[in-house]
């Protein structure tokens, strides 16, 4: 995703942290349509999610160490 419409500010958040938590595709496990590997961290992405202004989008960039 480039740009949202209706989006007029974007805040990245870098999240650096000793170990990264990944979730990668397994031919058998994932079905199609499933992201080859997704990183996140749930409770601080709903956080930051809950407390931007309604007119931003937030992303998340991880990184380990």
């Amino acid at each position: 995703m480039l740009q949202v419409a209706d989006i007029i500010w974007v805040w990245q958040v870098v999240v650096h942290a000793a170990q990264v938590q990944a979730w990668r595709f397994r031919a058998g496990q994932a079905g199609a349509g499933e992201a080859l590997t997704s990183f996140g961290d749930p409770v601080i992405e709903t956080v930051f999610r809950e407390l931007k202004p309604a007119h931003s989008f937030v992303y998340f960039a991880y990184q380990e160490g």
